[in-house]
């Protein structure tokens, strides 16, 4: 039962526990691109036939074995049921829930909307482009959380800080550069990465508001029912059906719930109390060294000269950011 790992959680306040956190919960979150059932992934281990064309980015080549808003509403709901003896069995944490102003559980829905858009963009974007280039792109979201921090929090940026973004943002042209050369769907798929890096900074900066007198059970819950529903309608709205699709898709959404959401995302909300949203968006850098290691030896997609150099770039631009932060 993943749920006790939450309470567990909020137990510890010392300095060190969040910082610990933080660093060990990045190694779980290249689940959500290896996992996710709405990418080629799926469909190599589902045991379909994958053919990889030379003239397609590695994503284009091999299409969705689930629609990417299917499979992120797979991931919530099993996220919400899995979260939901834990939310109403204790005393505690069901007297939080139940006496919650309307402003908080409005800012919780809103905080899980731009979590499911954020889901929704980073599934698309695996349909078309490679999972090296998604995944640096949308961990740019520190670039995003660090402004929302200074027009929001009032954080004042130092000159390093602003010449970190700088290079960040010039590793993500170089990235836009080398896939290019896979055509529009490539270049379309970075422009997802990059609007749920958008997305996702939104929803850890609504996330910092609300942690200060919530606790991570009772925040998260609110959350993700949010994120659900927004799902449900997304789906309803474009037609997309959300029955009929195989075993494997319904298995890797209860994957992705558990190890990518419970023990990633959740968290990283826990980390939001005792640590700054720039931090802990840094925390998710270590993503893509993992994700493309998980990448070549799974599916033999190594990346290419320039979104090596570019990823370096980014990786390098984000540590800038992350030692200026804090040494502030």
């Amino acid at each position: 039962r993943p749920w006790p790992v939450v309470s567990w959680m909020e137990t510890y306040s010392s300095a060190a526990s969040p910082y610990f956190c933080a660093a060990i919960t990045f190694s779980l979150m290249p689940l959500d691109v290896t996992l996710c059932p709405c990418s080629s992934t799926a469909s190599s281990i589902g045991g379909s036939t994958v053919s990889r064309s030379q003239s397609k980015p590695p994503m284009a080549a091999a299409r969705a074995v689930t629609p990417s808003s299917a499979a992120a509403a797979y991931r919530l709901g099993f996220t919400v049921l899995l979260l939901t003896p834990a939310a109403l069995g204790a005393k505690k944490t069901r007297r939080e829930l139940f006496s919650l102003k309307a402003r908080d559980v409005a800012l919780c829905f809103l905080s899980g909307a731009f979590l499911a858009f954020h889901f929704y963009s980073w599934f698309e974007s695996l349909n078309h482009t490679s999972i090296t280039s998604s995944t640096v792109l949308v961990n740019t979201e520190v670039l995003f959380a660090a402004f929302g921090y200074l027009f929001f929090f009032h954080k004042r940026l130092k000159g390093k800080e602003i010449a970190a973004i700088a290079v960040t943002f010039g590793g993500s042209v170089v990235i836009a550069m080398a896939d290019s050369g896979g055509g529009g769907h490539a270049l379309y798929g970075d422009l997802l990465a990059l609007a749920a890096a958008f997305f996702t900074a939104v929803y850890t900066l609504i996330g910092v508001r609300e942690r200060e007198h919530m606790s991570t059970t009772v925040y998260t819950y609110v959350l993700y029912w949010g994120s659900f529903l927004t799902l449900l309608v997304l789906n309803l709205v474009t037609g997309t059906p959300l029955l009929g699709y195989g075993a494997i898709d319904w298995a890797m959404g209860f994957c992705l719930a558990v190890f990518c959401t419970l023990l990633g995302h959740s968290v990283f909300s826990w980390c939001l109390k005792y640590l700054a949203p720039t931090y802990v968006s840094t925390a998710k850098l270590a993503e893509p060294v993992f994700a493309s290691a998980v990448a070549f030896v799974l599916f033999g997609e190594a990346p290419g000269l320039l979104q090596t150099l570019g990823a370096a770039v980014v990786l390098w631009g984000v540590c800038l950011y992350a030692r200026a932060d804090r040494s502030a």
